[in-house]
């Protein structure tokens, strides 16, 4: 039979102060890149959505233009409307347009940098890695003009409201 009862006793060992493993992040591009400029280092503190580091890849340069194209052709489509266009056409250039859309967002694009892509303010090629979430910079082992393979982590982040300890 199990009682909770007071224990008089301390237990001394060595340990380490960690990052919340379930509430950090690893910041990596999804595609081949190359690093334009870096917009936070170790040590500072982000808020959710900031910038953190630009790249440039061919595949997302591709991507892009292939949006472009997408959606330019799916608005011409909806102006013309449903009863002008055939229906296969009409659903072609809507799931291109999602499509061509969506792999946008597999590259780690954001909604905000999509509608700049369609005003033609952004240079094909160039994209912004923000911060998914507020927290520190713990690492960032990168410089500038560094070539980068999809998945090689650039940055971490960690909300260090919540810790873990490590003992030996």
């Amino acid at each position: 039979e199990l009682n909770p009862r007071n224990v008089d006793y301390q237990v001394y060992a060595p340990g380490e102060i960690k990052e919340n493993g379930y509430s950090s992040y690893l910041v990596s591009p999804r595609a081949d890149s190359v690093v334009l400029r870096r917009h936070a280092a170790l040590g500072d503190h982000v808020k959710k959505g900031q910038a953190l580091v630009t790249l440039f890849s061919e595949s997302v340069a591709e991507a892009q233009a292939n949006f472009k194209l997408a959606y330019e052709e799916w608005q011409r489509i909806q102006k013309l409307g449903r009863k002008t266009v055939a229906g296969k056409r009409f659903t072609s250039a809507q799931t291109n347009y999602d499509a061509a859309r969506a792999r946008l967002l597999v590259f780690g694009l954001s909604n905000s940098a999509i509608q700049t892509l369609i005003k033609n303010t952004a240079a094909l090629g160039e994209y912004t890695l923000t911060a998914v979430n507020a927290g520190s910079v713990l690492s960032d082992d990168f410089h500038q003009g560094q070539h980068v393979k999809a998945g090689d982590p650039l940055m971490k982040l960690a909300d260090e409201g919540e810790l873990w300890v490590e003992a030996k």
